[in-house]
């Protein structure tokens, strides 16, 4: 993890206008980077037949791991002095900034966040196309639940009252 925040006090930062625009503002990076977490390879075995695989070990315990995460969040903010009791505190959050595709889970049985193996497999190939016409939809609800991936871009847009 690696922070960095840069800020302006009273009367500090650059002049717009005769303004200091950017006086009591400031921004904030938070950075973080993980080498992935370790998982045990998996054989395909098909779970209440819905595609979502699981089964035994086909490797050593926690033998394998998954994808590194790296991830950046900011906070800009600016405060607003009304009287010398009270202040306004208007923020930007950004978390993920650069919206990158972090893995935080994956199918143990292809080692992938998007994708199990199971359509490749021959327990698949075993259904007829009527039994497959009826898996389909629960297997891609499976896949794209969005539970093996990291929170996508988010923005929020705050005011803190301070009194």
């Amino acid at each position: 993890n690696a922070s960095m925040d840069i800020r302006n006090s009273k009367g500090e930062g650059p002049t717009l206008g005769g303004m200091k625009v950017l006086e009591n503002a400031g921004v904030n990076f938070l950075m973080s980077a993980a080498s992935g977490f370790p998982y045990t390879p998996t054989t395909m075995v098909p779970i209440q037949a819905t595609g979502v695989p699981g089964g035994r070990a086909a490797g050593r315990r926690n033998s394998q791991t998954m994808p590194w995460t790296f991830r950046i969040d900011m906070k800009a903010d600016k405060t607003f002095y009304i009287n010398d009791n009270m202040n306004v505190n208007l923020y930007v959050q950004v978390l993920n900034l650069l919206d990158r595709k972090n893995v935080i889970n994956v199918f143990t049985t292809s080692g992938r966040a998007d994708n199990s193996g199971f359509l490749d497999s021959p327990e698949w190939n075993g259904y007829t196309d009527e039994e497959k016409g009826r898996r389909i939809d629960q297997y891609y609800v499976n896949h794209h639940d969005g539970f093996n991936w990291d929170t996508p871009r988010q923005a929020r847009v705050g005011l803190n009252f301070n009194f």
